[in-house]
């Protein structure tokens, strides 16, 4: 259906039978014309006959549905979520926005949050089976085992640190495992 006087002022497509071969048209969102496919950025609509629906925000093309972005087709600061096809501007826990790839990249294990690859870009960690990761104080790393000075604290998944008087603790920061020796003061 065409509402001008070109046939580029169409309103609405149609599918036209011409001597037994079927053509299928498709109305694109953002101009007057017809045509066999839906430009880049758009997908054929589920819901509205010959016409076509567009894409998500982050998406520079999508299929199926408009949500189901095409890999690798995310829209400058958007990343592709392969979990369920999205681009996102804002990869969810246990995953970073991976700016070499475009891609929201899972953080190592022992990482629930993380800001790059590997076990020294975390900002907080986790349980991976039977293994708890501790973040270490003012670095961020994720270790199994604290260092001097600090002790495990499985509530917060942190590393703690240990009392003044202990140079090595565990399981608290009274529970010293050596003593130190403050200001020429040795403690026993």
């Amino acid at each position: 259906m065409c509402n001008g006087p070109t046939s580029s002022d169409c309103s609405v497509c149609q599918t036209v039978n011409i001597n037994g071969t079927v053509t299928t048209y498709y109305k694109d969102m953002s101009a007057t014309i017809c045509n066999t496919t839906c430009p880049q950025g758009q997908l054929i609509s589920s819901s509205v006959n010959n016409s076509c629906s567009v894409c998500d925000s982050g998406c520079i093309a999508c299929s199926i549905t408009s949500s189901n972005c095409t890999i690798s087709a995310c829209k400058g600061n958007f990343y592709f979520y392969s979990i369920n096809s999205s681009c996102i501007a804002t990869c969810p826990n246990n995953y970073y926005a991976n700016t070499s790839t475009g891609l929201c990249t899972q953080c190592t294990a022992g990482c629930q949050i993380c800001y790059g690859g590997g076990l020294t870009s975390c900002t907080q960690c986790q349980i991976v089976g039977n293994v708890s990761y501790y973040k270490i104080i003012d670095v961020f790393t994720c270790t199994t085992i604290c260092p001097p000075g600090q002790y495990p604290y499985s509530l917060l998944l942190a590393c703690q640190y240990c009392d003044s008087s202990c140079l090595t603790c565990s399981t608290s920061s009274t529970n010293c495992q050596t003593c130190n020796n403050v200001s020429g003061v040795p403690y026993y």
